[in-house]
């Protein structure tokens, strides 16, 4: 869950459904269909598949929330519903 009225920030693992291998140089774009403002910011890290994720609005309350996450890597894309 996270707190409400705080910046948020957390890690997003990404890996290829196909092998569990992790997936590096991906971009991914975050949304909370009910929270509006600003949107993520998502950036790689140096680990691979492993990507640092911030929101300096935060959300409004404490608990959980439902994301979309538009993922692209090399030639393949892909719209994930992260739910909770």
């Amino acid at each position: 869950p996270v707190r409400g009225g705080e910046p948020y920030s957390g890690t997003l693992y990404l890996a290829d459904f196909a092998t569990n291998r992790p997936v590096a140089g991906a971009t991914i774009e975050l949304q909370a269909p009910v929270v509006p403002g600003e949107g993520f910011t998502v950036q790689a890290t140096d680990e691979p598949g492993l990507y640092a994720v911030s929101r300096e609005a935060g959300f409004p309350h404490d608990g959980l929330y439902d994301l979309t996450a538009s993922v692209r890597a090399g030639d393949a894309s892909d719209l994930v519903l992260l739910s909770g």
